[in-house]
């Protein structure tokens, strides 16, 4: 899961130079990029239920890293996709 989230981040961000310089046409970046965003949640939802590792366990950070690099395409922060998710 932790790699999915980190790939997943790193293929929606190839998909704006690529459209850029002309390499890939939006018409197909444009779904990928939207099944990009969709996919990007469930990473995020794991670690907003600190399932990667709970409080106080030495890969902790790992928890935090997945949950703020996986909400990056959905443009909503960590810690408001946390608060709102747990509410």
């Amino acid at each position: 899961m932790a790699i999915w989230g980190l790939g997943n981040l790193v293929c929606w961000l190839a998909l704006w130079p690529l459209v850029m310089t002309g390499t890939l046409s939006l018409w197909i970046a444009f779904p990928l990029a939207t099944l990009n965003v969709v996919l990007c949640y469930l990473p995020s939802h794991e670690a907003q239920h600190s399932n990667y590792a709970k409080s106080g366990e030495p890969l902790r950070w790992l928890n935090e890293l997945i949950g703020y690099v996986s909400t990056i395409p959905l443009v909503l922060p960590f810690k408001t996709a946390r608060i709102t998710h747990m509410d």
